[in-house]
């Protein structure tokens, strides 16, 4: 019954989001993650929290520190993502957002224990930024 609640409309990232082989906290991050519930500077700067020059991406120091800038489009960011994936002989564009990336990732590789480390990689990585 919960999983029919959790996976029935998941996209494919989500359902992998769950695996029992991350902790519990990391697991809840990349859900948040997926759906755009992660509090970044934007939102903080749009609700009068911070100043303009302190919603800054912590990175780059360039934009404003959305979700898909901090883990997309920041160039320090896609710098890691591009050398991870092209250490492993895949190439990619710039996805629009989150979940575009999220389900990109996912759609790379086929086979269970494949997609099991391949998602591993991802929430490792996600996680470290």
């Amino acid at each position: 019954m919960m999983d029919q609640l959790l996976y029935s409309s998941a996209k494919p990232f989500q359902s992998s989001v769950w695996i029992k082989l991350t902790l519990p906290k990391v697991q809840l991050f990349l859900w948040l993650l997926i759906q755009d519930k992660v509090t970044t500077r934007d939102f903080l700067f749009q609700h009068d929290y911070l100043t303009l020059q302190e919603s800054r991406c912590a990175f780059c120091n360039k934009s404003l520190e959305s979700l898909s800038h901090l883990f997309i489009h920041c160039h320090f960011t896609w710098n890691i993502w591009m050398k991870l994936l092209s250490n492993r002989g895949f190439c990619s564009v710039f996805p629009k957002s989150v979940d575009d990336m999220c389900y990109q990732w996912s759609s790379m590789v086929k086979g269970k224990q494949q997609n099991l480390s391949w998602q591993l990689l991802f929430s490792c990585v996600v996680w470290n930024l």
